[in-house]
């Protein structure tokens, strides 16, 4: 039998073993195999005699790469039949499977990035593979606007000019991450300045440069971004607007509002604010609680003014009420408050909307089965009901109800006091509705006799009241 040692591999001297007793003792250093390994005699009986095992060891050579293919063919030749070759063992190098690598940022004392303040970068080498990976090199040029103060560990090399830390040789376990800390001031920025970096990953057995990705954001590939927090920042400012008792939004009605002056800035805030308060009754706004620092005045109008400063990192609020004027039905109440800022436009704080609905307001939904069970045919009972709700602001009048019945039904009966007139069942004297609350109306109605498969069904119920619109 004779195996020659694959290519890109190296023998491991000793390794040769058979459990036949044939002689698998090393010639000139490498295995018998090369020149010939005898077995001499194979019996066919007993089966256990029958085969002869013969295994070598090898080492996989260091310049063999990721991807690389071994490959080993034996020959066997006998006095009894012609040589042959055996199949094929083959296998394949297995090299790191690097992920994307990550660059997280984080301000180790707390709160918004601010100018002079240390941001702190850690940067994840990641290993999906199950074979260690090493020879990486991880480059990271900082953008401008911050000055390189140190890292962990200790990085190959650090351009003081062009802000670029070096890593080289990095090394990172199979299935394990290997993390490198930057940590870098921010020198003194515009407050809003977006700050973005990301590194790069560079390895021989790797084809292009790899970037890292910003774990935190959803977009992939992306660059690790701050803002810089400079001066005032009102922009998570809050206003808000809701009806006393939480009543009906109708006229006369007392709105409560509140305006929340959040500072996240590192400066005091100066406030000058105009808020022209939409459907006030004349001399109706009231102001109902001011913060310490600021001061207000609301006009006759509904015209208000805030003025004074709110320190960096709190909150100021201002609280008044108004009177809804009258205004008609369906009138959307929108309201923005402006800021004035140095240097930019005004910020517009806006309140939610509220809706005037002064009368009563109908809607309905119908639910619908068939009596039996089974999908509907001729002759059939349908129970169905029919569920008002008043979605207006004030209470729905001498409600009254009809419904024509489709030219495929006939009457059963009708609850609630639901009576048959001509082709519409009635239901009248309902009497009055509160907003918000619901009523039900329920029937009974047959289908018609032979009536083909497919046939369709439509009932359309008519709304009437002293004080609603007459709806469907």
């Amino acid at each position: 039998m004779r195996d020659i040692v694959p290519t890109g591999t190296t023998y491991r001297p000793g390794t040769t073993r058979t459990d036949c007793g044939a002689d698998a003792s090393d010639v000139g250093g490498t295995t018998r195999l090369e020149s010939g390994l005898t077995i001499a005699n194979l019996p066919f009986q007993p089966p256990g005699l029958a085969r002869c095992v013969i295994s070598f060891e090898v080492t996989v050579d260091d310049d063999a790469r990721p991807g690389d293919r071994i490959r080993n063919i034996a020959n066997i030749a006998s006095t009894d039949q012609a040589a042959f070759n055996t199949n094929t063992a083959e296998t394949q190098i297995l090299g790191p499977e690097l992920g994307t690598p990550l660059k997280s940022v984080r301000n180790p004392a707390g709160g918004t990035y601010q100018p002079g303040q240390i941001v702190e970068y850690t940067i994840e080498v990641v290993n999906d593979g199950q074979t260690n990976a090493s020879g990486i090199t991880v480059t990271d040029r900082l953008p401008a606007g911050l000055t390189y103060s140190f890292a962990n560990p200790a990085p190959s090399n650090v351009d003081g000019a062009t802000g670029t830390v070096t890593w080289t040789d990095v090394a990172v376990e199979g299935r394990d991450v290997t993390s490198l800390l930057i940590f870098a001031q921010i020198n003194e920025l515009p407050g809003g300045t977006l700050v973005t970096n990301q590194a790069e990953i560079t390895a021989d057995f790797l084809g292009a440069p790899r970037l890292t990705d910003d774990p935190d954001t959803p977009a992939p590939l992306d660059g690790t971004t701050f803002v810089v927090v400079n001066g005032e920042d009102f922009t998570t400012s809050t206003k808000t607007v809701s009806v006393d008792g939480d009543g009906a939004i109708v006229p006369g009605a007392l709105l409560n509002w509140e305006i929340s002056l959040i500072n996240t800035g590192n400066r005091n805030g100066v406030v000058s604010l105009t808020d022209p308060i939409p459907a006030v009754s004349p001399g109706s706004c009231v102001l109902r609680g001011i913060a310490p620092g600021l001061a207000a005045e609301c006009s006759a109008d509904g015209r208000l003014t805030i003025t004074g400063t709110v320190p960096p990192d709190q909150t100021r609020t201002v609280s008044f009420s108004t009177v809804l004027a009258d205004v008609v039905d369906g009138t959307e109440l929108r309201n923005i408050a402006y800021l004035a800022r140095d240097d930019q436009e005004d910020l517009s704080i806006a309140a939610n909307v509220l809706v005037v609905a002064r009368g009563g307001l109908l809607a309905g939904t119908w639910t619908s089965e068939d009596v039996d069970g089974a999908p509907l045919g001729s002759e059939d009972e349908l129970a169905l009901t029919l569920i008002l709700e008043n979605v207006g602001g004030a209470n729905a009048q001498q409600i009254a109800v009809a419904l024509p019945l489709d030219e495929n039904l006939e009457f059963v009966s009708a609850g609630d006091g639901g009576q048959l007139q001509g082709n519409r069942i009635v239901w009248s004297g309902l009497g009055d509705l509160a907003a918000g609350e619901t009523l039900t109306l329920s029937m009974t109605l047959r289908t018609r006799p032979d009536r083909a498969v497919g046939t369709a069904i439509a009932l359309t119920a008519q709304l009437s009241g002293a004080n609603i619109p007459s709806t469907v």
